[in-house]
């Protein structure tokens, strides 16, 4: 069924290709993996995912940074495919690949695949709204009240000082005005 070097890979990474996980985790786990080793779309700022099928394989594209993936993959099949981004043109089986896919899979097991992470982010949110006692419902309309008094005085403020301003270039040129009247005159 496997090359070779598939045997080879499945042997040594074989705790990794037994632990499946669920799309939406494996959508974690990529964008992750990819931001962390910097091996996102230039244009798009992360690499394109996809699904399809059941059957644990998957396709990579170095040069659009895409990655294809089976629905449920192993932790072991997403590194193979990231692998893929680092350099298209690494051999499988090679040190180089055994290399990179050990930096993969060393990262993401010391931080334990993001567990804590993924049930975070895939747990329910609960929001919680107060309730509100009638003297808090005051208190919130006294102090928006406040608001608008302070933010309307500093209109004041400032239409006052634009009145001013514009009442001294008014009388400026009213006496400019006289001045030249009585030159010519």
């Amino acid at each position: 069924m496997y090359p070779k070097w598939g045997y080879k890979e499945h042997e040594i990474f074989k705790r990794y290709y037994d632990c499946k996980v669920p799309d939406e985790h494996a959508k974690i786990i990529v964008d992750k993996l990819t931001r962390h080793f910097k091996l996102v779309n230039k244009y798009t700022g992360t690499a394109h995912l996809r699904f399809h099928g059941g059957h644990q394989s998957g396709r990579a594209w170095p040069s659009t940074k895409e990655v294809c993936l089976s629905h449920g993959p192993s932790l072991g099949l997403i590194a193979h495919e990231l692998t893929h981004l680092f350099d298209g043109n690494i051999h499988h089986g090679s040190k180089k690949w055994n290399r990179i896919m050990w930096r993969i899979i060393n990262y993401a097991d010391k931080k334990h695949w993001w567990r804590e992470e993924i049930a975070k982010r895939t747990a329910p949110k609960i929001t919680i709204t107060p309730v509100l006692t009638k003297n808090d419902i005051r208190e919130q309309k006294i102090k928006k009240a406040q608001e608008k008094i302070a933010r309307y005085e500093k209109k004041m403020k400032f239409y006052k000082n634009k009145l001013s301003k514009a009442q001294r270039s008014l009388s400026m040129l009213e006496r400019l005005k006289k001045k030249e009247q009585e030159v010519t005159a």
